[in-house]
């Protein structure tokens, strides 16, 4: 294991699962505060981000339709929204938070970047510090128990993903860049799918692979929490 992955990927993770647990202790006020900082820490690096590359020479690849960039919503409205709409994007965040934290374990270039090259320039810091945010975000809901999932939520992940995709994936293939695996699969058996099939048949498994892996954590989670609760 390279010391760079060790430094730059456990150690943090590890970081943001003491934060989390910690967080439990925190008043719903001051939790609120917290995340709502955060949130502003999230969103002023991404609008820096994005006047850095329209002064440096615009890269379409900057363009916020990336799946991650769904989260500067979901951040959002699960911090500072109420009822149903704070539900859906706590949905959208816990789900969208496991593959996050999966993909950054396994596959940490995908998401975070060129490890080595965080800090020469802002753009590739945001990446960075940007996504491990929104893992601590998801961590602090997930310690707080704010997330109780329901037998419609499937739905919501479902409905954001094809919201997200019928802007994204049009951009995609206009502007010839590979937002979220839609022009090639980052998963090689996916890739090869897609070579022989092509996209639309592509796209539509893509989409319900997702949504059926939403399902399946969504309800395992709900599984998961009753049987604590009758523990304790």
């Amino acid at each position: 294991m390279k010391m760079e992955y060790v430094w730059m990927v456990v150690c943090p993770l590890i970081g943001i699962a003491i934060i989390s647990f910690l967080s439990r202790k925190l008043s719903a006020r001051t939790a609120f505060i917290v995340t709502a900082l955060l949130f502003i820490a999230m969103a002023a690096s991404g609008i820096a981000k994005q006047i850095i590359a329209i002064a440096t020479g615009y890269d379409l690849w900057y363009l916020p339709l990336h799946f991650s960039s769904t989260f500067y919503i979901t951040v959002g409205v699960s911090v500072f929204a109420h009822g149903k709409a704070e539900h859906a994007a706590q949905t959208i965040l816990f789900v969208g938070g496991i593959i996050m934290c999966a993909m950054i374990l396994v596959r940490p270039a995908a998401i975070l970047g060129n490890l080595s090259g965080v800090f020469t320039s802002h753009i590739h810091a945001h990446g960075y510090f940007y996504h491990m945010l929104v893992v601590l975000q998801f961590g602090i809901m997930l310690a707080r128990g704010n997330y109780r999932p329901k037998r419609h939520d499937p739905l919501f992940f479902a409905g954001g993903v094809a919201l997200w995709g019928a802007v994204a994936i049009p951009c995609a293939f206009v502007f010839n860049a590979n937002y979220m695996g839609i022009l090639h699969a980052y998963i090689p058996f996916l890739e090869q799918f897609r070579i022989k099939f092509g996209y639309a048949p592509y796209l539509i498994v893509y989409y319900l692979g997702a949504v059926l892996l939403a399902t399946l954590l969504i309800y395992g989670y709900g599984f998961l929490q009753k049987k604590l609760a009758k523990k304790a």
